[in-house]
């Protein structure tokens, strides 16, 4: 990717399909005067005043009638002048007018380089421009409401508070070290592990959140399986609400698996339905029978259903990482029905009983028990550095509590550790490839 802030650059900040109002965004010092040649005028424009002015080719035909928005820097997304044009909706209208952008000096941007240049200029920390990219592909509410609060600061905010709070103890160590043989304001080892503590309890709380904020980020697999004709099909066109599955009183009438994409709740599932598991004489429903193993043993929740007359138990040789959710199914029926267990769970995929308490038992282990609003770590990359900042941290802990301060200069190398997993986070030690990897993930023009 280009890393070059001199130049001005372009993209189509809208979709590519036909709408009412498509737009065009340029970025950088020669935004403006492309802008002006581009309305062939020198009269200047007023920042954040939108104006309606004709757009014209290099021979002075009318090329499109467009609602043209200036920003000044530094008060624009990117930090820099930007010029958003609201065009017609056509892609070959918006591309017509790119191509006479570009022939007048901007450069095409590549994916995600107005926000690339957000972060550089200081408007967004690295985290907030993830959070951009989440927000832009989230699939529910809940995931778009989770992504908007970590562009608004909440997991800035939580970070930087614990970075103050370490730096300030590795200020302090540090200090001990440089200053040995002069009178410092004395911190006890047991005040040193308590600010530790507070630390690395916030700092876990966080991690705790990953798992719910990836589900809500990336979605989760919810897979239905059995041995044949345990109602897994009546209960897949239930919970979608779609005829989606052949239902039939004949054993092994699913042979490949079927999906759907819902929203629980705001979590977005693919809910699957899978042959039944059995032992198989032919050669389809062998592998029926593999592809129902293989998705069950990734998925992140099986619902296993258990019916009449067999009421068979979960295959031994399911994954032990598996995490299913045993249910007596049909229990419409009145054998069903009589049946008592203070462990499974009751459900009628044809009468929909029992249904809403599946979900919202799914949806509790799936988001750990949060509020998916209170939800702001998603990334695997914050995860990760939480989780070293975590173990530098329990690694510091130790050192003050078998030595005292006595080995001051390791307890600093776990601090400065714990500093830079958490500065990771914000952005402050980024690398080029680092920022490749963020920012190729997103769209063009944003």
């Amino acid at each position: 990717m280009n890393y070059s802030t001199t130049d001005t650059i372009a993209a189509i900040s809208s979709g590519q399909h036909p709408q009412a109002i498509g737009i065009i965004r340029l970025s950088g010092p020669e935004s403006w005067t492309i802008a002006q040649q581009l309305v062939g005028s020198d009269s200047l424009f007023s920042a954040q005043k939108a104006t309606q002015r004709d757009l014209l080719e290099a021979d002075s035909s009318l090329l499109d009638q467009a609602v043209i928005l200036p920003w000044k820097s530094p008060h624009s997304y990117t930090g820099e002048d930007i010029i958003e044009l609201m065009c017609h909706g056509s892609p070959v209208v918006l591309h017509m007018v790119l191509d006479r952008c570009i022939k007048l000096g901007a450069r095409q941007a590549e994916p995600g380089e107005f926000t690339l240049r957000a972060f550089l200029n200081g408007k967004l920390s690295l985290d907030q421009a993830e959070a951009v990219e989440r927000l832009i592909a989230s699939k529910t509410t809940a995931s778009a409401q989770s992504a908007v609060r970590q562009l608004n600061r909440g997991l800035r905010d939580r970070v930087a508070a614990i970075y103050e709070e370490a730096l300030s103890l590795r200020t302090y160590i540090a200090s001990s070290i440089d200053f040995i043989e002069q009178e410092l304001e004395l911190i006890s080892p047991a005040q040193v592990i308590d600010i530790i503590t507070d630390a690395n309890s916030r700092i876990s709380e966080l991690i705790k959140q990953y798992a719910a904020g990836r589900v809500l980020s990336q979605g989760a697999t919810v897979v239905l399986a059995g041995p044949p004709n345990s109602g897994k099909s009546t209960l897949l066109n239930t919970l979608s609400g779609q005829n989606r599955a052949i239902i039939s009183d004949i054993p092994g009438t699913t042979r490949d698996f079927i999906d759907v994409v819902l929203d629980w709740g705001g979590v977005p599932v693919r809910l699957i339905d899978t042959a039944g598991l059995h032992e198989a004489t032919e050669s389809i429903e062998t592998e029926g029978v593999g592809r129902a193993r293989d998705l069950m043993n990734t998925a992140d929740v099986v619902i296993w259903l258990k019916s009449p007359p067999e009421y068979q138990d979960i295959p031994k040789e399911l994954d032990a990482s598996a995490v299913v959710f045993p249910v007596l199914s049909k229990c419409d029926l009145d054998e069903v029905n009589e049946l008592t267990s203070d462990n499974l769970l009751k459900v009628s995929g044809k009468t929909g009983f029992g249904l809403a308490e599946l979900r919202t038992e799914i949806l509790n282990h799936l988001l750990s028990g949060y509020d998916p609003s209170d939800v702001v770590v998603a990334e695997q990359r914050h995860h990760d550095l939480l989780i070293s900042a975590n173990s530098a941290l329990l690694r510091a802990e130790k050192l003050v509590s078998i030595s005292n301060l006595d080995q001051a200069e390791l307890i600093d190398t776990e601090l400065t550790t714990t500093l830079e997993s958490l500065n990771g986070i914000l952005g402050g030690n980024h690398t080029e490839e680092l920022l490749n990897s963020i920012f190729s993930r997103f769209c063009i023009g944003k």
